[in-house]
């Protein structure tokens, strides 16, 4: 993923929401960190914020689609 740094806006979502959104547990996101490169945010060290348009992009550019437990994520 090619990213312009002057005009790239993340859009931040927290971890329960990617979790929930993507049909995963928090535990999985944060093996998808160590895996795959997910990108991330901590703030006051605590709570943890992913860009959900980076998730996207890993998702589209690991494969066509994905397929957590029994849901396929199409890209």
């Amino acid at each position: 993923m090619l990213i312009n740094k002057d005009t790239y806006k993340p859009e931040w979502i927290s971890a329960d929401d990617a979790a929930k959104w993507l049909g995963v547990t928090p535990n999985t996101l944060f093996k998808w960190r160590t895996s795959m490169g997910l990108h991330y945010s901590a703030l006051n060290g605590k709570t943890v914020m992913y860009d959900k348009r980076q998730i996207e992009s890993l998702l589209n550019d690991n494969s066509t689609y994905a397929i957590i437990g029994d849901k396929k994520l199409t890209a």
